[in-house]
């Protein structure tokens, strides 16, 4: 990814609707499937960006950050996340039964072979342990903002499932999110990618205050809704499946 777009989402990821709604969904999912231990949960973020999600994941255990972006890293450490490494996660060799949770948020998508790298997830997992996968949905919604962020490919849900089956994986939890505010998002991604609209660029969009507000109370709901149920549709798709 870019440089100027790691630093737009160091300086809107506080803030903006978007993420303010994932991390309420992380973190309402994670209370309800991690189960309690007197150990601490060992916890790797692979692909870390600049390590926003710390702040949610470092309440269920002792994290440690991996991305292949020195320019990431450094926000991460802004942010005094210093339990970090720079490694190209198709490569990244670990102790197999290391972790009790491995996520992947914005990660597959941005990979040659993701197929290869849930194996190795599932390998460096402990016999119970969980990954936890967020990824864009809908190849019909490709943009400028995936050509920006440098992705490969998005995803059906089902795909995703087989995906994480053949890797060796059980199916936990599975459902598409970011459903509330699907339609708006729909037509704004569709408008941006025809013609002289298409560009290379992040589709944050700058909402009045009270909007992005009321944008986050929507998705805070939705997190309390995904605890109980899935949904049909969404902009993202989001899997947790236990070794």
């Amino acid at each position: 990814m870019r440089l100027d777009e790691y630093q737009r989402m160091y300086e809107l990821e506080s803030s903006y609707w978007w993420h303010q709604g994932r991390r309420r969904i992380i973190e309402l999912l994670l209370k309800k499937h991690i189960p309690k231990s007197s150990k601490p949960v060992q916890i790797l973020d692979l692909g870390c960006g600049t390590g926003i999600n710390f702040e949610i994941l470092q309440k269920f255990g002792i994290v440690k950050g991996i991305d292949s972006s020195p320019a990431a890293l450094e926000f991460c450490k802004k942010r005094g996340f210093a339990n970090v490494e720079l490694a190209d996660v198709e490569k990244l060799e670990l102790p197999d039964n290391t972790y009790d949770l491995v996520t992947a948020f914005d990660l597959l998508e941005h990979l040659g072979n993701d197929e290869a790298v849930l194996r190795r997830i599932y390998r460096i997992l402990k016999p119970g342990g969980l990954v936890f996968i967020l990824a864009p949905a809908y190849q019909f919604l490709w943009s400028g903002h995936d050509e920006a962020l440098h992705h490969k490919r998005r995803y059906l849900l089902s795909e995703m499932h087989r995906k994480l089956s053949r890797a060796g994986f059980q199916m936990k939890k599975r459902s598409y999110c970011i459903t509330f505010l699907s339609l708006p998002m729909v037509l704004y991604r569709l408008v941006t990618s025809f013609g002289a609209n298409r560009r290379p660029a992040t589709s944050y969009v700058i909402l009045p205050k009270w909007l992005n507000s009321f944008f986050i109370s929507l998705l805070h709901l939705e997190a309390y809704l995904l605890k109980k149920f899935n949904f049909p549709f969404g902009i993202s798709i989001l899997c947790l499946a236990k070794k």
